[in-house]
């Protein structure tokens, strides 16, 4: 379920929820779900997924999963030909592995406990101007997250990623 929608003066609010459900627990877990992750030794963003988690960090026969941005467009930073957006983001999940004994090699765990990861992106670095010629029209960004909760990291440091976007206009 994806909802976008404007709130006047405060900027776009963007919900994405995901769900999935088998009720065979003793599926091979590659036919698992694994949460959505974006790699957090990746360089580039990917939108709408959990940018702090490791790929098949965690795998469930049941989940659910929230992302929430929040953008302030162009409300914030101003300038003539150079209008930077401020981007919140937050996002959630949680999954159920039952049977967990049943896989072997598993590389996922469980998630029940629930996933969170929030933070800012800053798009549109570059003047829109600069960016149709230098970058073929793309315009470069940077989105910093931090995971909490339950699975955080025991080192703090590695509970943040700073990711690059990239971020066209038609």
């Amino acid at each position: 379920i994806e909802a976008s929608y404007a709130i006047p003066l405060v900027g776009r609010q963007t919900w994405l929820i995901e769900s999935g459900w088998t009720d065979r627990p003793d599926l091979p877990w590659p036919l698992l779900f694994t949460a959505k992750a974006g790699n957090r030794d990746f360089f580039l963003a990917t939108p709408f997924s959990f940018g702090t988690m490791q790929m098949n960090e965690f795998a469930a026969n049941c989940y659910v999963a929230v992302f929430f941005q929040h953008n302030f467009q162009n409300l914030l930073f101003r300038r003539p030909r150079y209008e930077p957006e401020l981007v919140l983001i937050t996002n959630a999940g949680a999954g159920i592995l039952q049977s967990e004994e049943n896989h072997i090699f598993l590389e996922g765990r469980s998630w029940e406990k629930g996933y969170f990861e929030s933070g800012i992106a800053i798009n549109k670095i570059l003047p829109q101007h600069w960016a149709r010629r230098i970058v073929f029209g793309m315009s470069p960004g940077i989105e910093i997250l931090y995971r909490y909760g339950p699975y955080a990291l025991p080192k703090t440091s590695d509970n943040f990623t700073i990711k690059l976007s990239m971020i066209t206009s038609f």
